[in-house]
């Protein structure tokens, strides 16, 4: 099947039209929080005040700072967790972004599918 990449539009939560695009974005299932360029966000005045522990592929933990993004994929847009990558780093689209974007991946295809958005109250 592949890799599954996508383009996004990685925004200020606070300025959601000072966007910037970043192409051939991995939809990583796997991974909590979205990554994007260092560059990127630097350039976006996006701060990364917290930090966490991660756990990576190969079970070490590393600590990462962590901050806020608007996300925008086709016309669908949602907030979420973000860590910075050097460049030429492979971006990544998490899972929690997936879910707010109420998409999901088709195992058979690969390809991204829209999901209805749930609300049970």
């Amino acid at each position: 099947m592949g890799t599954t990449t996508v383009t996004v539009q990685v925004c200020r939560v606070d300025d959601p039209n000072n966007c910037r695009e970043v192409k051939d974005v991995v939809v990583d299932t796997g991974a909590w929080v979205s990554a994007f360029p260092e560059s990127i966000l630097k350039s976006l005045g996006i701060d990364l005040p917290l930090e966490r522990e991660f756990t990576l592929a190969d079970e070490s933990k590393v600590r990462k700072k962590v901050g806020g993004a608007l996300l925008k994929l086709d016309d669908r847009s949602t907030t979420d967790d973000i860590i910075a990558v050097p460049e030429g780093a492979r971006s990544l689209l998490g899972v929690r972004a997936l879910e707010g974007l109420a998409l999901r991946v088709d195992p058979r295809t690969g390809r991204l599918e829209k999901e209805d958005a749930s609300l049970l109250l």
